[in-house]
């Protein structure tokens, strides 16, 4: 499947799990597109002084690039700085 750039489906969330302010989310694919082997696939832009909530992930992971900004991602319950460089893989048991 190519999906064109016209075609992915920009949303917003506000407070997106209990977070401050919007976060955009550009949906490359929907959950259903992947047959049941993720849940989200998408570019987040977080604006400054917009965030996203502590949550679990139970039973997935989840895998991030930061293009831009230097984000503090909560991990095993220590807040860590991540920059564009940084690339992490958040374990599906934390």
């Amino acid at each position: 499947m190519i999906r064109k750039s016209e075609e992915i489906v920009v949303r917003d969330s506000e407070n997106a799990r209990g977070g401050n302010g919007t976060v955009h989310f550009y949906d490359w694919m929907k959950p259903e597109d992947a047959e049941g082997h993720g849940r989200l696939f998408s570019k987040l832009v977080v604006p400054p002084g917009a965030s996203i909530g502590e949550h679990q992930h139970d039973g997935e992971f989840e895998v991030f690039y930061v293009i831009e900004g230097n984000p503090t991602v909560i991990d095993n319950g220590e807040a860590v700085y991540v920059c564009g460089i940084d690339v992490s893989d958040l374990d599906w048991r934390e």
